[in-house]
């Protein structure tokens, strides 16, 4: 799974970790190219 990074909106962020918290499920990821780390709720 893969994201546009929101910071230099130029790689895809690679998925680093992925939990449930009361039903919600987010994911987490990291850009390779600028090291910014962002969550997304599914």
């Amino acid at each position: 799974m893969n994201a546009r990074c929101p910071e230099c909106s130029d790689g895809l962020g690679e998925l680093v970790g992925k939990r449930r918290d009361d039903g919600d499920v987010s994911a987490d990821f990291e850009c390779p190219g600028c090291g910014h780390e962002w969550e997304v709720t599914l």
